[in-house]
């Protein structure tokens, strides 16, 4: 944890929106006026976060669970009138578990079960291969690979917000719904739809987005894919005083209807769209792909795995591909670098289509191909970069 001490100590270089969000948070945490924008420094100063993360490293994780910082965390949100209690950040325990997976050209895929977002991902990327193999997707980027994936992103993301949740609230073990015979059985409904294209229907709408992602490789060739949210934005936009601690939103990822597997209940993991992907190939990691952007994550961590293991892409060629973003109904959002004539094609296909200039997701990945190794980042974003080595 020393880095992120030594980086919050010293103050980090924010725009000025991110840093006047930080230091309103502050204020409102010390009961202090809110600053105006004219009051932000080049380098914002975390001294109480530093403080905060040094004694965490200092004493373990139980110190923010159950000693004095979850009880500070509960005993703020109670007196905002939440019911977060002291009990329920000490009985709270971040489990590890075995990935979900599937084969999909000679690789495994896998990812963190739900109610995480990747089986979704990884639906996609299964289905997308079926598709392929009988000859309708069509090369990247083309009308036919775009509404292959069209269709398949409705049925899975019906499915999605229907079927998934806290694992101890569905039907079944996760992995079923990666099965031979479920995958089967999606198939013939994405089939159905690239025959006779309608628009779908609305499950569940998109409640807010704010992620982040990073992916890494060592020399060993061990990869690490792993994100991590804190809810639009700065979650709640809640400080906890005298920690430097902002507090996260997760509530809103649960369905507000109940009977739904994804319904609030006590002590339950609302579903989530975070989802990191690894391939691995003979016991060897060659891609670890994941994203940001809300419930865009899901399709672009899967538009990802299939670029580079599908349609034959390096990881650059992945990343600046048009994306499509879909979910259980159109209209679609497709990215205009599309081109006028995949456009047109789609709409004379049926298809509703709302054309977007920037994708509004984050993605990056490391991909290796025998000793060589890729790593790039988002090229919409500012922060782009593309590295190579040579084992």
């Amino acid at each position: 944890m020393a880095p992120a001490i030594r980086i919050a100590r010293e103050g980090l270089a924010l725009d000025p929106a991110t840093a006047l969000a930080w230091l309103k948070m502050q204020a409102a945490a010390e009961g202090r006026p809110a600053p105006d924008r004219a009051e932000v420094p080049p380098i914002v100063p975390m001294q109480q976060l530093a403080e905060t993360l040094e004694a965490i490293a200092d004493a373990g994780q139980s110190l923010f669970y159950s000693g004095r910082l979850g009880q500070a965390i509960a005993d703020h949100v109670a007196k905002l009138g939440g019911i977060l209690t002291r009990e329920d950040m000490a009985a709270y325990v971040a489990p590890i578990v075995e990935p979900v997976t599937v084969e999909v050209r000679g690789r495994s895929l896998a990812t963190p079960p739900p109610a995480s977002g990747g089986l979704t991902s990884l639906q996609i990327a299964a289905l997308f291969d079926r598709v392929d193999r009988l000859g309708k997707a069509g090369p990247a980027g083309s009308a036919e690979a775009i509404e292959a994936l069209l269709e398949i992103d409705k049925i899975v993301w019906e499915e999605r917000l229907t079927k998934l949740g806290d694992p101890t609230a569905m039907a079944g073990p996760p992995q079923e719904l990666l099965a031979e015979s479920h995958l089967d059985e999606l198939l013939d409904r994405v089939l159905a739809g690239l025959a006779n294209p309608k628009p779908g229907r609305i499950v569940a709408p998109d409640p807010l987005r704010g992620t982040v992602h990073l992916a890494a490789a060592d020399a060993e060739g061990n990869v690490v894919a792993w994100t991590q949210t804190h809810g639009g934005g700065f979650g709640s936009g809640i400080m906890v005083p005298g920690t430097g601690i902002v507090l996260g939103h997760g509530m809103c990822r649960f369905d507000p209807r109940p009977g739904w597997v994804n319904s609030i209940a006590p002590g339950k993991r609302p579903l989530h769209n975070m989802a990191p992907v690894i391939a691995v190939k003979e016991g060897r990691a060659v891609l670890a792909v994941g994203a940001s952007g809300g419930r865009t994550i899901v399709n672009n961590s899967a538009a990802l795995a299939i670029g580079c293991l599908i349609q034959g892409q390096n990881g650059v060629e992945a990343l600046a591909s048009p994306r499509l973003q879909c979910e259980t109904m159109e209209p679609a959002s497709i990215e205009v670098s599309a081109g006028k004539e995949c456009l047109a094609a789609l709409r004379a296909r049926g298809h509703t289509l709302k054309e977007a200039q920037v994708d509004p997701g984050a993605a990056h990945l490391i991909a290796r191909d025998g000793d060589l190794w890729l790593g790039a980042a988002e090229p919409r974003r500012q922060t782009s970069g593309v590295a190579t080595a040579d084992k």
